[in-house]
């Protein structure tokens, strides 16, 4: 018998469950929160509770974990620098979800997946300034042609 044991399956071949869960958890990474069938984020929330606890630990080993599962590196740097920073010293409890509604077209109840942690991504300034400069730069010229 296995007691206790969470074992989650989707109805696709192994290449094709791989491919749509990592897709999935760059896309949770990337945007904050995603919606999702509830069977797909079930599967979601115990593997991004596993990426964070390896994303704290801030090792080799733990990096290249987290980049089988997101091939992005701008997205494995901010899983390192900005989720495991905010996780601190939590062991779990990273993501919650909830279910929103029942999908129209085939009735799958779908779920939202969000971060339970405050996951703050610092904005560039600097890249405002550019474009500001350039737009006054431009603004001159026209002038003085005018």
């Amino acid at each position: 018998m296995r007691h206790h044991v969470k074992k989650i399956k989707l109805k696709k071949g192994v290449d094709a469950k791989h491919g749509a869960v990592r897709k999935l958890i760059s896309n949770f990474v990337r945007y904050g929160s995603i919606e999702t069938t509830l069977s797909k984020a079930k599967i979601l929330k115990s593997l991004i509770d596993r990426l964070v606890v390896k994303a704290t630990e801030k090792s080799e080993a733990a990096k290249n974990v987290i980049m089988w599962y997101i091939a992005e590196k701008e997205l494995v740097a901010k899983m390192f620098d900005v989720v495991g920073t905010s996780a601190g010293e939590k062991k779990g409890g990273f993501v919650s979800l909830s279910r929103t509604r029942i999908r129209v077209g085939d009735g799958a109840v779908l779920a939202k997946l969000t971060w339970t942690i405050p996951v703050v991504e610092e904005k560039k300034k600097t890249e405002k300034k550019e474009v500001l400069e350039k737009g006054k730069a431009s603004e001159k010229k026209d002038q003085k042609k005018g």
